[in-house]
């Protein structure tokens, strides 16, 4: 179910919602978070780097991004048949009653 499916039904049930949500998501907790002094981080220039991180090489992806939208790949479970078409007319498959040889021999 859809979160908004879950609302509405515990609503309908008279069911306190926060009892099935995290108390992360409390603005209790969300105050707590941002309570403490953040500070802005120092210009890049004056980053402490360990010498180990620096000498990692980090190269580019060997595959090539296609471009536009990536094609929906869908699986066909085991116990799915493909769909044949059956002509109504003869019976036989791989045609319809429309094209069916059989028609024009009469």
């Amino acid at each position: 179910m859809s979160c908004g499916q879950v609302v509405a039904v515990l609503k309908e049930m008279n069911m306190d919602l926060y009892n099935y949500c995290s108390e992360y998501y409390t603005k209790k907790k969300w105050l707590e978070t941002y309570a403490g002094t953040m500070y802005p981080i120092e210009r890049q220039s004056e980053w402490e780097v360990p010498q180990n991180v620096k000498d990692i090489i980090v190269l580019p992806s060997v595959e090539r991004l296609k471009s536009g939208r990536p094609k929906k790949r869908t699986w066909e479970a085991g116990w799915e048949k493909k769909q044949h078409i059956k002509c109504n007319k003869c019976g036989d498959l791989g045609h319809t009653k429309r094209t069916c040889i059989r028609r024009h021999q009469q």
